[in-house]
């Protein structure tokens, strides 16, 4: 038997570890970012303005005054994504929000601020340089980091990279679950209850757990307590996934036969029992490259057992053993979804998304 702390660490240290590929950014989402990405490009790319107006050299405004107006010659009117071409002196041109500065023009005095007699721009003060202009290079420079390693991929970072012309993005995958759920006395929701029968709730909260977090289960099932059918199940789970979760059968009882059937699969056993109730009797066992576990009560105090076995280890605390770092983890991979995978690795959704 292990402490509860003891335990966590156990499950996270045998976490196997996220691939990471290189995924369209829609695909992405959800995920968490395998590597820096940096600029390819300045933000902005090219001297603009934020706001709509008019705009001329500042110079051209220096002696202006309330009895002394300065009269500049409209040209013409540029909007976002127009060719510019230079500007006179004495002359201004009616810009609108985005459009590239004019060579020749620093400053932009908005709409609401402008006297206009035809095509005359009437000025009565001195403006100064660079007031509504966004220079380039201003917020980011090309080579600066837009999304760190670790951070997760949500829908305003898929807007600043998509902004940058970037398309593809490595990101972590999401690790494949197999759920299992063992019992004679287990029912679905919805069934009718025989004698000392339950409902099968685990199962349930689990597959929720794990879609909360972005990941779909491989398969969910139900299973009665036989050895053989269990043994078939998880030698089949063993081979697919990367992580396998179970309820029940860990216990001490005579109709508890996870734990031998896992050892005759060639298992390694890492821990079983932690000095917690409820949540005593759970186990934890490795298999290659995979992990299993398995536990009898999921209550709110075994919580953090529960929940760092199922979440692949963070890709932005790839080392952590820490309670924080789960959390974090199950935060970043809210409400997000798996990248798709090669068809020909799929499973028969109709037949291994169904929980019994």
């Amino acid at each position: 038997m292990i402490g509860s702390e003891a335990a966590l660490a156990a499950v996270l240290s045998h976490a196997p570890r996220p691939k990471s590929v290189s995924a369209p950014l829609l695909a992405a989402l959800g995920h968490v970012a395998a590597r820096d990405v940096k600029s390819p490009q300045p933000s902005p790319l090219f001297d603009n303005y934020a706001m709509d107006g008019f705009a001329f050299s500042s110079a051209s405004s220096a002696t202006a005054a309330a009895g002394s107006p300065v009269r500049l010659r409209v040209t013409g009117a540029v909007r976002a994504g127009d060719a510019v071409g230079p500007l006179g002196s004495g002359e201004a041109v009616r810009i609108m929000t985005g459009a590239a500065l004019p060579f020749g023009a620093d400053t932009v005095l908005p709409n609401e601020r402008v006297l206009t007699d035809r095509d005359t721009l009437v000025l009565l003060e001195p403006v100064r340089a660079g007031e509504n202009v966004r220079y380039r290079a201003e917020e980011l420079k090309k080579g600066d980091v837009l999304l760190r390693k670790g951070a997760p991929i949500h829908a305003a970072a898929v807007g600043i990279l998509a902004g940058f012309g970037i398309r593809t993005v490595e990101a972590y995958e999401f690790q494949r679950v197999a759920v299992i759920a063992t019992g004679n006395e287990l029912r679905s929701p919805g069934e009718a209850l025989g004698p000392a029968q339950i409902y099968n709730s685990n199962s349930w909260m689990i597959h929720a757990a794990l879609v909360q977090m972005g990941i779909r289960p491989m398969f969910c099932k139900r299973v009665g307590d036989h050895a053989v059918h269990i043994k078939r199940l998880l030698k089949f789970a063993l081979a697919q996934a990367d992580v396998v979760i179970l309820s029940g059968g860990v216990s001490v009882g005579g109709a508890d036969p996870v734990k031998p059937l896992l050892r005759d699969l060639g298992v390694r056993t890492l821990f079983w029992k932690v000095s917690q109730k409820p949540g005593k009797p759970l186990f934890l066992a490795s298999s290659r490259r995979r992990s299993s576990s398995a536990f009898r009560a999921i209550r709110r105090r075994c919580s953090p057992i529960f929940t760092s076995t199922f979440i692949p280890r963070s890709a932005a605390c790839p080392d952590s053993r820490s309670r924080a770092c789960a959390a974090k983890s199950s935060r970043w991979k809210s409400r997000s979804r798996p990248i798709p995978r090669n068809p020909s690795a799929r499973v028969n959704k109709k037949r291994d998304l169904k929980i019994h």
